[in-house]
């Protein structure tokens, strides 16, 4: 999940993208792995902590 908060916050790669390039099958599942570990979605922190 790491290397997620670093493409999330570096880059303007979608969601689906990000999901992708970190080999889960589906955004969906990732997203919500993402929630479970950082406590707000994806699109959240993206919001939250890009430059």
């Amino acid at each position: 999940m790491q290397r997620a908060v670093q493409l999330l916050n570096a880059t303007e790669l979608s969601i689906k993208q990000i999901s992708d390039q970190l080999g889960f099958s589906d955004q969906f599942y990732f997203s919500r792995a993402f929630r479970k570990m950082h406590n707000h979605s994806p699109s959240e922190h993206r919001r939250r902590y890009s430059q």
